[in-house]
Order: C-alpha cells, then sequence, then structure tokens
C-alpha cells in the first residue's frame, strides 16, 4: 500500500496561494516549503524516501519477473545505498 500525500492542510493552503495572480506554480512550492516546520519537512522526506523504494521495488518486479524476492531485495538495497 503506498500512501504519499500531502496533509489536508497542505492541500488548502494551496489552494488559497493559487488563488493569487502572481503565483507560479513554482511559488506556491516554494511559499509551501518555507511555511512548513522543519519536523513537517522530515516527515514529508520520510514519505518520498518509502514512496521511491516502493516504486523502485515494483519496477524491479516489472522487469525481472523471475528474480526470487532475495534478488530482488538485494537490487533494491544496492539501488539505494549508492545514492549519496
Amino acid at each position: 500500500m503506498m500512501v504519499v500525500c500531502c496533509s489536508t492542510e497542505t492541500l488548502f493552503q494551496r489552494a488559497r496561494l493559487c488563488k493569487k495572480p502572481d503565483m507560479t506554480s513554482d511559488n506556491v512550492h516554494d511559499e509551501i516549503l518555507r511555511r512548513m516546520t522543519p519536523q513537517q519537512k522530515l516527515e514529508a522526506a520520510a514519505r518520498l524516501y518509502v514512496a521511491a523504494r516502493q516504486f523502485k521495488r515494483a519496477s524491479l518486479v516489472h522487469f525481472h519477473p523471475d528474480w526470487t524476492a532475495e534478488q530482488i531485495d538485494k537490487a533494491l538495497a544496492g539501488s539505494f545505498n549508492s545514492c549519496r
């Protein structure tokens, strides 16, 4: 199960900001990040990391249907251990 979503509050913030005529999507994104607490930013980063691992696992399963779960886990670990 994959859950990557903004909080309802963040979605309402985005909707309010988008109504301003001088706000582009990049400006809206930047403003939302500025308004987030460090804890909220850390939680968002953690959700993105989990989602990235889930997408990578799904990709490995799709492109290597003959691989065992152990091979998938090893390739997945190798993909994320080499990131800096």
